[in-house]
């Protein structure tokens, strides 16, 4: 995968690196933004799949014809997404870690771990998303809504679980911004009604992913909201 990857240069690859980089320093800043939306946001797991998806739709070939060929480039994706969000909480810790000196590496190295596996499966699936949704075609409105479901599904299941009313409202924030990507990236209003019925049951299963997620990183020793 990584091989498929490299053969059209590292450009993509890199990209992706960047992508995670600034999401891990974005999420650390914003932890030290006043309490509010803008601090409260970096509570959401949601920013980090949309860049997973990004950085999966990076370097994908438009119109990728066959399906040996969108099989290869949803590949290239997975790997663009999971080192994209690998990249992200290694800085992100790393910088709690060895910069300001808010914890040490018996927190810092199971934790980062923790989620960084998590990053594999979840950032790779993203990417391969993203790629399949660049590449075009006929489904391409489905991926889209596989994005919106996922975000939908977090904010219903945080939104449920959080008690702070700006923790609350970014939650919210989020399940709007589900049906607007949709919307968005969906590349014809005609296409929509199809695409409603993946936007529920995505919702449904990663509203239990979650849930599954956040309670293994706590496992690891996680303390975050």
């Amino acid at each position: 995968m990584l091989r498929d990857d490299l053969r059209r240069g590292p450009v993509p690859l890199l990209v992706a690196v960047a992508l995670g980089v600034l999401l891990g320093l974005a999420a650390r800043a914003g932890d030290h933004a006043p309490v509010g939306t803008v601090g409260a946001a970096t509570a959401l797991g949601g920013p980090w799949l949309v860049v997973a998806f990004a950085a999966g739709a990076v370097g994908a070939r438009v119109g990728a014809g066959g399906r040996v060929a969108r099989r290869r480039e949803a590949r290239a994706g997975a790997v663009r997404g999971a080192v994209c969000v690998i990249a992200g909480v290694v800085v992100y810790y790393a910088m709690m870690w060895l910069v300001e000196r808010r914890t040490g590496p018996g927190y810092a190295v199971p934790v980062a771990t923790a989620w960084s596996l998590g990053g594999v499966v979840v950032g790779g699936s993203f990417g391969a998303l993203g790629a399949a949704w660049r590449t075009g075609g006929p489904w391409a409105s489905r991926w889209a809504a596989v994005l919106g479901g996922a975000l939908l599904g977090e904010a219903v299941v945080l939104r449920a679980l959080w008690e702070r009313p700006d923790l609350e409202r970014v939650a919210a924030l989020q399940a709007l911004a589900a049906l607007v990507l949709v919307a968005a990236l969906a590349p014809r209003p005609r296409a929509w009604p199809a695409a409603l019925p993946v936007l529920a049951s995505t919702a449904g299963a990663f509203a239990l992913a979650a849930l599954v997620l956040r309670e293994g990183a706590r496992a690891a020793g996680w303390a975050g909201a």
